[in-house]
């Protein structure tokens, strides 16, 4: 057969039509595939690859996207599976793998830098552009970002070998699992998040795309929480007890976070952006509906029944109102609504009286005095280093004999985060921790005095009052989610600002 026949064969066979069948047969073989491993007792195994996978794509190709995917799944991820175990190493969960691929997506973009580079800071062309696709603008380094690096040097210099005298395991994987992954989540990540934020939500888009995502992830909270306190069952609680109470028999949340103090806190933060997105929203539709994730944001923080959660939320709302008139005025069309629903709750949940026993009840503030004394003590002992980061417990059981939690056979915290950054790190750590909040809220000092958006300033300083107060009251310092939420909102924020209030 001549070459010139063959040719002629080849190009009459369908090959579109061929390819097609058979991507068709591929997807029906890899679902029923799927469909028997789904029916499968590994049927989780499944749920962990299709859910990994998913979001790794969600990642690589739309990093602006991952990013607040990423920070939506982070309090849900282990109940739906998205995490895969290494054996000996730190399992593989959802944030651990999006840190790695947006970090690799940052540092394998073609960089052009301005003229000064990306170390100096801020002045004139606030952003520099890296590569061409969506997702990939990097904002100039600032000077809170200075004092996040400076606190995870300071604090990552506190890690002392005893920390790990009573855990078994090989130097790898102690290391990885104690040190190395704890670190990377609880001070790396956000900061990585704030950068990115930062630098990635902008424009109005982006920004309200990450209300949003807050927003339902915050009233997701909210009803997680309000059904515990009301049915008593708990959803994905991460610890081994299923009930512990306040005084008056009010239960201890513990879905999700194991703990009451991270629920408060994340839903506590999310308030002031919330407001804001109402107060900004474009269409009645979405009003109503960003009203409504506030609404039960806010119903979640008072089912939670931490006192610190509540002045957080109410202390960030009145600043927002007493600073921006527009907000005062989306508030007031709010109130009617809030106080049916405080009607509702008294009436129909929760009686006034066992509110006033939560309010007055004194034995936290007896137990934080005692905390507040040693920990003062401690840092006494060494000023300058600390004692050793996640030591305030040990020392406070060995040295003093204060065992308030042996029967759950936990050690103590101090209930107050600045303090335990104090005893654990010393001034090399403290400082910059408090340099921390000082530079996020002097940033908006500066675009206010610029004449930046002011609702945009309120909502930020709203955020860091409200933060800082639950911050001087209970231990927010070691979880993941809530520091995230944190730095994303305030990074969105001071992006923003730098997009719309002028870059001079």
């Amino acid at each position: 057969m001549s070459s010139e026949r063959l040719t002629s064969i080849v190009a009459r066979i369908p090959w579109q039509r061929a390819l097609g069948l058979l991507a068709g047969l591929v997807v029906i073989a890899s679902g029923l595939a799927l469909g028997r491993v789904l029916l499968s007792p590994r049927w989780t195994q499944a749920a962990t690859l299709i859910g990994m996978t998913a979001a790794a794509l969600v990642i690589l190709a739309r990093p602006r996207l991952g990013l607040l995917l990423w920070v939506l799944l982070i309090p849900f991820a282990d109940g739906l599976y998205l995490k895969i175990d290494l054996g000996d190493l730190p399992d593989l969960d959802i944030s651990r793998m999006a840190m790695l691929l947006l970090a690799f997506l940052v540092i394998s973009q073609p960089w052009r830098l301005p003229q000064g580079g990306p170390w100096r800071l801020p002045q004139g062309q606030q952003t520099l552009r890296a590569g061409d696709r969506e997702g990939t603008w990097l904002a100039r380094l600032d000077w809170p970002d200075f004092a996040m690096w400076g606190f995870m040097v300071g604090i990552s210099l506190s890690v002392r070998p005893s920390l790990l005298r009573d855990i078994s395991g090989g130097y790898v994987e102690v290391i990885l699992r104690y040190i190395a992954v704890p670190l990377a989540m609880y001070f790396f990540a956000p900061w990585f998040v704030f950068y990115l934020s930062r630098s990635w939500l902008r424009t109005r888009p982006a920004f309200m795309t990450a209300v949003g995502v807050i927003a339902l992830s915050s009233a997701a909270l909210g009803v997680i929480a309000t059904q515990e306190q009301l049915t008593g069952q708990a959803i994905f609680s991460p610890v081994p007890w299923s009930y512990m109470a306040y005084e008056g028999n009010i239960r201890k949340v513990l879905s999700l976070f194991g703990t009451p103090t991270l629920m408060t806190t994340a839903l506590a933060t999310a308030v002031p952006f919330l407001l804001y997105g109402v107060r900004e929203a474009s269409s009645l539709r979405t009003r109503l509906l960003l009203g409504v994730a506030l609404l039960l944001t806010l119903v979640g923080d008072f089912f939670v029944f931490v006192r610190a959660g509540w002045l957080s939320s109410v202390s960030g709302i009145l600043l927002m109102v007493l600073l921006d008139p527009g907000t005062r005025r989306i508030f007031v069309r709010l109130l009617p609504a809030i106080i049916v629903v405080a009607a509702v709750i008294g009436v129909v949940a929760v009686s006034p009286q066992v509110v006033g026993a939560r309010i007055t009840s004194e034995a936290p503030i007896g137990y934080r005095f005692i905390a507040w004394e040693i920990a003062w003590d401690l840092f006494r002992q060494s000023p300058v280093g600390g004692i050793g980061y996640h030591a305030f417990g040990y020392a406070a059981m060995e040295q003093y004999g204060w065992r308030p939690h042996e029967k759950l056979g936990l050690a103590p915290a101090p209930h107050n985060s600045f303090l335990y950054v104090m005893v654990s790190g010393g001034l090399i750590a403290f400082i910059p921790y408090l340099a921390i909040f000082a530079t996020l809220a002097w940033r908006g000092l500066t675009h206010w005095r610029q004449g930046g958006d002011r609702r945009l300033i309120a909502a930020l300083w709203a955020t860091l009052l409200g933060y800082t107060e639950i911050n001087m009251t209970l231990d927010s310092l070691n979880g993941h989610y809530h520091n995230v939420l944190l730095f994303l909102i305030c990074g969105a924020i001071l992006g923003r600002l730098e997009e719309t209030g002028g870059r001079g």
